[in-house]
């Protein structure tokens, strides 16, 4: 299980459903914490560079994610891109992502 979760940026093989929503759930806390950490000043000031650095980390971790699920359940990775779509981004993390390999 260790394995999968601590190589985020590997764009080849294949990822279980669960190890899936564990790297989402790191990446969600990740921010969270950095959001904590590093609070912008006054209402109106631009997030600190340190928080768009994690996001853009997490970004790319659940972009990686999402591609080695999607390898998993027999589709391509090009499939991911629907979720840049408003209307196919839920159906595809909650209909594709979640079912079993057939």
């Amino acid at each position: 299980m260790i394995k999968g979760i601590f190589q985020p940026w590997s764009w080849s093989g294949t990822l279980v459903r669960s190890k899936f929503w564990t790297m989402l759930g790191m990446g969600f806390l990740a921010v969270f914490f950095a959001f904590l950490l590093f609070p912008p000043r006054y209402p109106g000031d631009q997030f600190p560079i340190a928080i768009k650095l994690v996001w853009i980390a997490v970004l790319f971790g659940a972009i990686s994610a999402v591609v080695r699920r999607l390898h998993a359940i027999g589709l391509t990775g090009w499939w991911g891109l629907l979720g840049l779509l408003p209307h196919f981004f839920w159906p595809v993390v909650f209909g594709w992502i979640g079912t079993p390999k057939i």
